[in-house]
């Protein structure tokens, strides 16, 4: 199980020194709260974010609870990595999980990458989204304010 966690508007406008500062006090607070949850859990900095990785899936919602309650955490985003060989695989990953919660609703596909592909992100966006659009016959395709 992974977690990204984005920093709070406050830390990210400080000087580099101190928002590094900043960032390896909250990295500590963070570690400090969930080593009760998963002895094994790995916490890795980033300039933008922290990266949370623990082993006990049953601990999923309980850390994420304690994560909601420690200062300077703006979002806190839960991540599956499943890896993909091309974009078809993406359109049909995103079509098991997706599929009964778009029915009879509108939605946006939203794409950010990392690394070195041969697509780009609005490539999978249009892809993913127009074979969602076609599998899922009460879904529609709204670019702005889904609902």
């Amino acid at each position: 199980m992974k977690f990204i966690i984005k920093l709070f508007p406050e830390i990210t406008i400080k000087s580099q020194s101190v928002r590094l500062r900043f960032i390896k006090i909250l990295t500590g607070n963070i570690r400090n709260v969930l080593k009760h949850y998963d002895e094994t859990l790995a916490v890795v900095r980033h300039w933008d974010n922290i990266e949370v990785r623990a082993k006990d899936e049953n601990q999923r919602l309980a850390i994420r609870d304690a994560l909601t309650r420690i200062p300077g955490i703006h979002h806190i985003l839960e991540v599956e990595d499943v890896p993909f060989t091309d974009m078809h695989d993406i359109f049909e990953k995103a079509l098991v999980q997706y599929r009964d919660q778009l029915e009879g609703k509108t939605f946006c596909v939203r794409v950010k990458r990392r690394g070195k592909h041969d697509f780009s992100s609005i490539d999978v966006e249009r892809y993913v989204g127009g074979g969602l659009n076609q599998h899922i016959e009460s879904a529609r395709v709204k670019l702005t304010n889904r609902k």
